[in-house]
């Protein structure tokens, strides 16, 4: 995530690896609309569409296939 993110108690739950900038307790009123499928670049480096990103809690590594 290239940003904040809440309710982490939440976050720790879910499947899935969850990087962030931060924590912040104020919600976001702000309302974007999403893309995908491009590419997103942030910290120098790329993430492509269809790459994997593998995450744990010592950090995350991105890969063209699944890491076994």
């Amino acid at each position: 995530m290239n940003g904040y993110v809440r309710d982490t108690a939440i976050l720790r739950d879910l499947p899935l690896g969850v990087m962030a900038l931060g924590t912040i307790p104020k919600r976001s009123f702000v309302q974007r609309q999403g893309e995908r499928g491009g590419t997103v670049s942030f910290l120098g480096v790329h993430f492509e569409a269809g790459a994997w990103l593998c995450a744990d809690d010592d950090g995350v590594v991105i890969a063209d296939n699944p890491l076994s």
